[in-house]
């Protein structure tokens, strides 16, 4: 009876949301699942290795842009 009220473009729109959300909710699920295989916390915070700074010795290796 519903499907009869709506138009096809409603109904499109209707049936894209309902596979975005089934998407969405297939990539929460994956995720919980691999994070569990692989044994990885539920830390969110990567694991950041700094990269040092690069200096100029003297005045002289300074260069204008």
């Amino acid at each position: 009876m519903l499907a009869a009220q709506l138009s096809d473009d409603q109904i499109a729109i209707i049936g894209c949301a309902v596979v975005f959300g089934a998407c969405l909710l297939m990539m929460v699920i994956s995720q919980k699942v691999g994070d569990r295989v692989r044994g990885r916390s539920t830390s969110s915070r990567p694991e950041v290795v700094p990269f040092p700074v690069a200096t100029a010795k003297n005045e002289s290796e300074r260069k204008a842009a």
